[in-house]
């Protein structure tokens, strides 16, 4: 690859990811004594996106994320924001519980939605910007409207991009670009999702204060949860002109594709799946994509 090219793309990467890092948590599941549980070596890791609406905080993830890793009740699931350090602390006892309610955890399309609690995002010092807005999804936007070969970024924190000692668990998110290749052809009768490649070459984890480590994508258990965007066919991008169109939910190996939920799934949780006053604001916003 000429360096001037791979400049540009380096520079493009990093702008995206900067992006994606204020949107982005990463969930660790945790041992009894609140040490991170390690499985084959690595941490067992999950993804998710930042979301608000008004003024009630979500994460947008997989189902069987919400299911394995979200438990309220023993407290297993540790959440926490991918900042510029890429450092998590360890979990303290005093720290404010993250979730607060957890709507469609069970769902066929295997969707799912937390509400996090206000003083969950006071205590680990994220402010609304850091929150996508409903005008940064895509909706309307569904397997057959996305057409293949589109270029799409997904990202999310794979588990063997992590690890843990002393100083924290540090965790290496990762970026990289691909195609759509169509509708997910071993989808369930009447659920919708996505085939997009994933590519074995030219893509890369961030390091602090580093440019893109150029290297074929590691394994991507962990990155459940992510989310996929889409990129827009613009001379003067920015990252902001990126749209959400889903989250990542599972790999076929056999093929080397990923499969991504449709983010209307997770629109319709939001309608349906919490109280009367969310439903009408999505209700308000879905109406008024049609003006």
């Amino acid at each position: 690859m000429p360096p001037d090219v791979r400049d540009r793309i380096d520079a493009w990467s990093k702008a995206v990811a900067g992006y994606l890092l204020q949107r982005s948590v990463v969930f660790i599941d945790m041992e009894a004594d609140d040490r991170p549980r390690v499985v084959s070596g690595f941490l067992r890791t999950a993804s998710g996106t930042l979301v608000r609406v008004g003024a009630r905080f979500f994460v947008f993830t997989a189902g069987h994320v919400a299911r394995d890793l979200v438990n309220p009740e023993r407290k297993t699931g540790w959440m926490a924001p991918l900042n510029a350090a890429l450092t998590i602390p360890a979990p303290r006892a005093d720290r404010p519980a993250f979730c607060a309610v957890v709507s469609g955890g069970d769902s066929e399309e295997d969707a799912a939605v937390l509400e996090v609690h206000p003083k969950w995002v006071e205590a680990v010092g994220l402010g609304g910007g850091n929150f996508l807005m409903l005008d940064g999804l895509l909706p309307t936007c569904g397997p057959a409207e996305l057409q293949p070969f589109e270029r799409v970024v997904i990202f999310g924190t794979p588990s063997v991009c992590t690890s843990s000692g002393d100083g924290g668990t540090q965790v290496r998110p990762l970026l990289f670009t691909s195609q759509v290749r169509g509708p997910d052809p071993n989808a369930r009768p009447g659920i919708k999702s996505y085939a997009i490649k994933y590519e074995k070459v030219g893509w890369g984890t961030l390091r602090e204060g580093r440019e893109p480590d150029w290297m074929s994508p590691p394994h991507p258990e962990g990155m459940s949860g992510g989310s996929a965007w889409l990129i827009p066919d613009v001379r003067q991008f920015h990252p902001s002109m990126m749209k959400m169109f889903g989250v990542q939910l599972g790999v076929y190996r056999e093929d080397e594709s990923l499969r991504v939920g449709p983010i209307e799934h997770w629109v319709n949780i939001l309608r349906f799946g919490f109280d009367a006053q969310l439903r009408e604001a999505l209700e308000q916003y879905l109406g008024s994509l049609g003006d």
